[in-house]
């Protein structure tokens, strides 16, 4: 009878590895370039959440033509795209931590 092994238990050889972290080097150095695109949304959420709340403060009248409901389900909507465009940056904090490490070990590690 055959043990299925636990993924965790198999052991991948240096080559490898760094096999693997040659494809995903690219893939965290393009997705850290994104990184002014997110701080740029959420810039712009901001201005948007601020001008929206302080025309909601003044009793301007909401935009017929809005594809909201009302002031709150807009700032609501603003409000989850600045945590997106926030998340998606400490995401990238990770992915730097991430790519420091796989940079070491192509550098540091030898062996088969």
């Amino acid at each position: 009878m055959s043990t299925i092994k636990n993924p965790v238990d198999v052991v991948l050889t240096v080559g490898e590895v760094k096999t693997y972290l040659e494809e995903m080097i690219p893939k965290k150095v393009s997705s850290i370039n994104r990184e002014d695109n997110y701080l740029k949304e959420y810039e712009n959420d901001k201005a948007s959440f601020d001008k929206v709340t302080e025309d909601m403060n003044s009793s301007v009248a909401f935009p017929a033509d809005s594809p909201y409901l009302s002031y709150a389900n807009w700032l609501d909507a603003l409000e989850k795209q600045m945590n997106t465009s926030m998340s998606s940056v400490s995401r990238i904090n990770r992915e730097r931590a991430e790519l420091a490490a796989y940079r070491n070990y192509m550098e540091n590690v030898t062996g088969e």
